[in-house]
């Protein structure tokens, strides 16, 4: 990303910025706000504003408002998340830590990390985003290496073990699901409301501890249309699924996607019905 580092123009800049009506490249006021959230999203709102001051030092006036932007909804008690990877243009090299990272980190948030370590959480959160942005770049290495750095250390007290406490009777473990995600006529796009479902599997899936060693998505369609084609439009809509999942850091290794077309229906009907219950991926925990 391109930076404006000399003060005359940085200088010249400032008033069209503020012209826009823009008050997130206004790092005071944000943090200036008061925090009304839980010591989790005060700490996020600590975080963000002081990653956007960096930003707005260097000019990099993009960035300086996309860290405003979630300090500010941290501090009026808003959920705000760690950044997804397909959020940023991401160098191939570095893909495979930043997917280990916030799969570690989204494992420690889910895991209470919040609420038990609320500091050293947003810290994690923060400097991943931090990773991300800095890596997005990747013309800067001294400071890709600061905010991993950063994100290692809060990630090990995340991480670290209490001390041993005697072993309770072990509770049936259930898994959590199925899921099911529904689509609309002759259609296999990812909706609102099917990104919904995705995000509910994501969080279960790195907060149960049921270890799933497989992720089942099964396509399926309504008796409308021919059989061959049911078929390929279950297909579609299963790795329209799975995609998601993916972009979402699930592990791509325990996706298994399979095409039933209208063979599994969830209502039987007869022949070349269309039936919205049926136009639909089930997404299964083993």
């Amino acid at each position: 990303m391109t930076r404006i580092k000399t003060g005359f123009l940085v200088a010249a800049i400032l008033p069209f910025l503020a012209a826009c009506g823009g008050t997130n490249w206004d790092t005071a006021a944000i943090r200036g706000m008061d925090s009304t959230g839980s010591a989790f999203q005060q700490g996020l709102h600590k975080e963000y504003v002081a990653l956007a001051q960096m930003e707005r030092d260097e000019a990099d006036w993009a960035d300086t408002s996309f860290f405003n932007t979630k300090g500010e909804a941290s501090a009026m008690a808003q959920a705000v998340g760690p950044q997804e990877l397909g959020a940023r243009s991401i160098p191939e090299k570095a893909i495979g830590d930043l997917s280990s990272a916030r799969a570690r980190l989204m494992k420690g948030l889910a895991a209470g990390g919040a609420s038990k370590l609320p500091a050293d959480a947003a810290r994690a959160q923060a400097m991943f985003d931090c990773w991300m942005q800095e890596q997005e770049e990747d013309i800067q290495p001294d400071h890709i290496a600061w905010c991993r750095k950063e994100f290692e250390l809060a990630m090990a007290k995340l991480e670290a073990k209490p001390a041993p406490m005697p072993a309770p009777m072990p509770a049936p473990m259930r898994m959590p699901g199925p899921y099911t995600v529904y689509f609309g006529f002759d259609n296999a796009s990812i909706d609102a409301a099917a990104a919904r479902v995705v995000q509910t599997v994501d969080w279960d899936y790195w907060s149960t501890t049921a270890n799933p060693v497989a992720i089942e998505v099964a396509g399926h369609t309504d008796t409308s249309g021919a059989s061959d084609y049911n078929v390929a439009l279950s297909n579609k809509r299963a790795i329209a699924v799975a995609d998601a999942l993916r972009a979402k850091g699930l592990p791509k290794n325990l996706i298994q996607v399979v095409a039933f077309g209208e063979d599994r229906p969830a209502v039987k009907t007869d022949d070349g019905i269309k039936e919205a219950k049926n136009r639909r991926v089930s997404i299964t925990l083993k």
